[in-house]
């Protein structure tokens, strides 16, 4: 996950890894990039524990 390597990454076997679960107000842009690129759609965000609305 090139947009946001401190946060994910892939494992050996071509899973994603979450490194850290709480995003700075400086990397939300960055995070928000990654999981709304991601190409199987995989990830939900949630902001105090409900899905946040992705453009």
């Amino acid at each position: 996950m090139k947009a946001a390597p401190d946060y994910f990454e892939l494992d050996d076997d071509g899973f994603v890894v979450v490194k850290k679960s709480d995003v700075t107000s400086e990397a939300e842009g960055r995070v928000i990039n990654a999981v709304t690129r991601c190409p199987k759609s995989v990830f939900t965000l949630l902001a105090d524990g409900k899905p946040v609305e992705l453009p």
